[in-house]
């Protein structure tokens, strides 16, 4: 079943399926990008005075938590075949889960129920990291769209850019700023000599 998983991870970063907030469990997202973009932003608030609001949020056991329904509706929407996904869920909700010791394996084993229900996939699952990166991306796009986020430009407003979240696994950051995207107030004219008889710093000019 993994290797669905990764062959669907190679597809969704070659259409560019995947949120560009996302970071780590994908190629190309190095878990060091989000940390140096939160100083970066950090050193633009100091030298320009203005208020940036950061959330640090933190998901606990986050693949224990994933519930593979969820997981199975949101990656047919990347490419996966749904064929992958109804054997995914029924292996899921049909499977004994037995303890393996070093003598012997356990006789007695817990499984998917109404009382007791096994809604993640597992921190060894090699299933875990594209789902939790697929879930996380279909959520990114739906808050990038509700959101304002944080602006930032360059004082002539030539470069600029909006950064709504970033998301390392299951550390997400969600930011705004006090920044405006209207145009930069125009430059004030240089200074001109007022009249011949004086020069640039004022002073007359003796003759």
């Amino acid at each position: 079943m993994g290797v669905k998983w990764c062959h669907l991870l190679c597809l969704a970063c070659d259409q560019k399926f995947v949120n560009e907030n996302c970071y780590g469990s994908m190629p190309g997202k190095e878990c060091l990008d989000p940390v140096f973009v939160k100083d970066l932003e950090c050193e633009i608030a100091c030298l320009t005075h203005l208020t940036v609001i950061m959330n640090n949020d933190d998901c606990k056991v986050n693949y224990n938590r994933i519930h593979t329904f969820i997981a199975n509706i949101v990656n047919p929407s990347k490419g996966l075949n749904k064929k992958v996904c109804i054997v995914h869920g029924r292996t899921r909700k049909e499977a004994k889960c037995h303890v393996q010791t070093k003598p012997d394996i356990s006789k007695r084993h817990i499984q998917h129920g109404q009382f007791y229900r096994l809604l993640g996939s597992g921190q060894g699952s090699t299933t875990s990291p594209p789902m939790w990166l697929f879930i996380c991306s279909t959520l990114f796009d739906v808050y990038c769209q509700r959101v304002k986020g944080a602006f930032y430009a360059s004082p002539d407003r030539h470069v600029d850019c909006t950064l709504h979240i970033l998301g390392l696994v299951d550390d997400t950051c969600p930011r705004t700023s006090a920044f405006i995207k209207s145009p930069p107030a125009p430059s004030p004219p240089p200074l001109h000599p007022t009249s011949s008889g004086c020069s640039l710093q004022g002073s007359p000019v003796v003759t």
